[in-house]
């Protein structure tokens, strides 16, 4: 079998939907909503991912109050919410200019993320296959890992 050319795939699709009205007709289509064309959409896309030249597929905001985040996968990686999270964490260091703003008293404003995956490859891909959960270790059955901080470990 022939190695995907993930370059083409990846630039084919932010070609086509990296244009706000483009990229609110695709959250309508895979969400079912209807929005408006008049929606507002900030193209978020991004660029660079750590030191490499690997950057995301599509990243938008839609009303000034969430961030979708759109990946095209061809083959099934287990790592692909691991990715996720990394495209997230730098998406919201961009968005809020981090630095010294995770260190003052104000809490900052995020955008709720929703995650879609694009997905037309051959294997089947079972509904639970791809859980961030799926690569902690020690986590029981039907254990949810606490992302945040709670009272009980003050």
């Amino acid at each position: 079998m022939a190695k995907a050319n993930k370059k083409y795939k990846d630039s084919l699709i932010r070609h086509i939907f990296n244009q706000p009205e483009k990229a609110l007709q695709l959250y309508n289509a895979v969400t079912g909503k209807n929005l408006s064309a008049n929606t507002p959409v900030e193209m978020k896309t991004i660029k660079t991912v750590l030191s490499s030249k690997q950057r995301n597929d599509l990243s938008f905001i839609v009303d000034g109050n969430l961030a979708v985040f759109i990946e095209h996968q061809s083959t099934i990686n287990p790592n692909m919410p691991l990715r996720l999270l990394k495209y997230v964490s730098l998406f919201f260091e961009e968005y809020c200019s981090f630095g010294e703003a995770l260190y003052r008293e104000n809490l900052l404003h995020l955008p709720k993320p929703e995650f879609f995956m694009l997905y037309n490859g051959e294997k089947r891909l079972s509904a639970n296959e791809l859980k961030l959960s799926n690569s902690f270790l020690s986590l029981e059955k039907d254990e949810k890992p606490q992302m945040g901080v709670d009272k009980n470990s003050w």
